[in-house]
């Protein structure tokens, strides 16, 4: 699937994602979401998409200290990817 990511939607990740890294203080978060921003500019298939959305997701799981407009940012990057892969599993469906 060569077109599994639009560009319109992958630069509005790539904004939230640059919106999301300048509030970030925590040096440990920031290196964890500037890797995933380097590897999402440069995602080209749907198996790297889902494995940067799976490590994205983990970030939760960290023992990161947010501030709380920082957790509304963050959330607002994951929610982003959630309604990708499920926009990419409606597509899959509808494909088969």
């Amino acid at each position: 699937m060569d077109h599994f990511l639009n560009e319109k939607i992958k630069t509005e990740l790539i904004v939230i994602t640059e919106e999301t890294l300048k509030i970030i203080e925590n040096p440990d978060a920031k290196l964890f979401l500037e890797t995933f921003y380097s590897r999402l500019k440069a995602v080209t298939s749907e198996e790297h998409w889902i494995e940067l959305f799976m490590e994205l997701s983990a970030i939760m799981y960290f023992d990161f200290p947010f501030s709380r407009s920082e957790l509304k940012s963050i959330d607002r990057l994951l929610r982003a990817c959630e309604l990708i892969s499920r926009t990419q599993e409606a597509d899959m469906s509808i494909a088969n």
